[in-house]
């Protein structure tokens, strides 16, 4: 209390140095509150912006092969019950699951014109899952499950039946074998990735048909290319894809025999890249902030210096009276460490204030902008002002004791 009260008598004594040093503590703690908050905001916002994109939005695990040595031949692959089993330990609803299987390079033809397409099972669901919109027609009813009706992509759409609505015929023919009723039409959506290699998302080019047609009429369907899930958002968050892979990956190793003859793409080499560079932009981030915090440990130090020069006497005196050099070091460091104490609770309120006030704008103006508190933030502010504190005042403390008692005493 008697830091603060002095704190307080130096304010108004001299309030324009006292406010110049505080503020640069203040602006580097706020730094560092604001800048974590913006990050983690910022990595939801470009997420949301991805997934209502791309139809990123789903968790998402694939059939691959193990590595040498591994037991194939009784591991066996997804299934349904590898997607029954993921849902209820994540307890997500049926219709937010869809087990479905993918077949290229399949030819097809409508009279004369031929195109080379890929073969998408799953269906209504699928396409719900996965976001796609339909430019015409409709989707395959509840009913029309095992029936022959596809849905197709847009640029099938264009080069078989000519780009014509409604269709003069909606007989769509796969491998000069398989014959199909067009329902509907997707809308296009450009490919992920770029190029036209088989393992690129081109939904222009699919054919999609339910589970039942695809095993009957295109291929044998012994187990699945990929299980999809989409869980509900939770408190105004999105689900975290990268968490719930991790929490499903050993749940699905032991139901293969402990083979790993799956992958989910959220613990793929994409998501670590992502991570990797939203980890590299908040070091910089925060390495700004730090430097703000240095500069402003530097002021503190200057003004306290400058303080010195000013209660020489005041010194002098509590000398006299007995003060030894050890505690008179002590109190002038805790009065510095108060002086960016104060400044670093001002800085985190500073902070928090101007990122809720981001948030509402950014929220109103451009895109839902969230407003978190990120308590290592907080943490790290006070934290970081604290530890400058005593390393901006362990000189001006170790000058004031080693100035000569009587230097001290002298009249000013």
């Amino acid at each position: 209390m008697e830091m603060l009260r002095d704190l307080i008598r130096q304010m108004r004594r001299e309030p324009v140095r006292m406010l110049l040093t505080l503020l640069g503590i203040a602006i580097g703690s706020g730094a560092v509150v604001l800048l974590a908050s913006t990050l983690r905001a910022a990595t939801f916002a470009l997420d949301q912006a991805s997934q209502e994109a791309t139809g990123d939005d789903i968790t998402r695990v694939t059939r691959r092969t193990p590595g040498p040595g591994a037991m194939t031949r009784v591991a066996p692959g997804l299934s349904e019950r590898d997607m029954r089993a993921m849902a209820d330990r994540e307890r997500i609803a049926h219709e937010r699951t869809i087990a479905s299987a993918t077949v290229y390079h399949q030819e097809a033809s409508v009279g004369a014109r031929a195109k080379p397409v890929g073969v998408q099972s799953g269906g209504t669901r699928y396409a719900a899952l996965s976001g796609f919109e339909l430019q015409h027609g409709r989707w395959m009813l509840p009913e029309e499950e095992g029936r022959r009706v596809c849905v197709i992509g847009a640029d099938v759409w264009k080069e078989l039946f000519e780009g014509q609505w409604p269709l003069r015929d909606d007989a769509l023919v796969l491998n000069h074998a398989t014959r199909l009723s067009v329902i509907g039409v997707l809308a296009p959506r450009p490919p992920i990735g770029g190029g036209d290699g088989d393992g690129t998302w081109m939904v222009d080019r699919r054919v999609i048909v339910s589970n039942p047609t695809f095993a009957r009429a295109v291929a044998p369907m012994e187990e699945f290319d990929e299980i999809a899930l989409k869980a509900e958002p939770r408190q105004g968050k999105l689900p975290d894809r990268t968490e719930i892979a991790q929490r499903l990956s050993p749940l699905l190793q032991n139901l293969h025999l402990g083979v790993k003859n799956f992958e989910f793409d959220a613990l793929g080499k994409g998501m670590q890249v992502d991570m990797l560079i939203t980890g590299a932009l908040g070091v910089i981030l925060l390495g700004c902030a730090l430097v703000a915090t240095v500069v402003g440990a530097v002021n503190v130090m200057n003004a306290q210096l400058v303080q010195i020069a000013e209660r020489t006497r005041e010194y002098g005196i509590c000398r006299a009276l007995g003060l030894s050099a050890r505690k008179l070091r002590a109190r002038v460091l805790l009065e510095t460490l108060a002086c960016t104490l104060v400044g670093s609770v001002v800085g985190v309120a500073s902070g928090l204030g101007l990122a809720w006030a981001l948030s509402k704008a950014l929220t109103l103006l451009v895109t839902p902008w969230p407003f978190d508190v990120v308590l290592w933030s907080i943490g790290a502010a006070v934290g970081g002002a604290a530890l400058a504190g005593l390393l901006a005042g362990w000189m001006p403390a170790k000058r004031a004791s080693e100035i000569p008692l009587a230097e001290c005493l002298k009249a000013e």
